[in-house]
């Protein structure tokens, strides 16, 4: 599956795991760490200590993700910046 806004899940290779470190679903989806726990921290997923390593299922993980999906659109910078910016772009240049 593909990682499009209506899919049923995430592109995310779970191996047949039961459970996944924090580091393990940082790594599968490209963010931080403490994306991971600030999610956990607003209740989005579901984290447990195991022997002194810090899991979540597999399968709530993969719910979790799968929620995060939204479709992309490009965003517009307002047109004040953009003229800033080439303004200081070409004051630069002509110096």
């Amino acid at each position: 599956m593909t990682g499009t806004a209506g899919a049923s899940s995430p592109n995310l290779d779970l191996s047949g795991r039961k459970f996944l470190t924090v580091q393990d679903m940082a790594r599968m989806v490209g963010v931080s760490t403490t994306t991971i726990y600030n999610a956990a921290k607003k209740g989005r997923l579901a984290l447990h200590d195991f022997e002194g390593r810090t899991v979540a299922k597999a399968e709530d993980f993969e719910a979790f993700a799968t929620t995060q999906l939204k479709a992309w659109t490009p965003k517009t910078k307002p047109r004040k910046a953009s003229a800033a910016r080439a303004a200081r772009s070409r004051a630069s240049w002509e110096r």
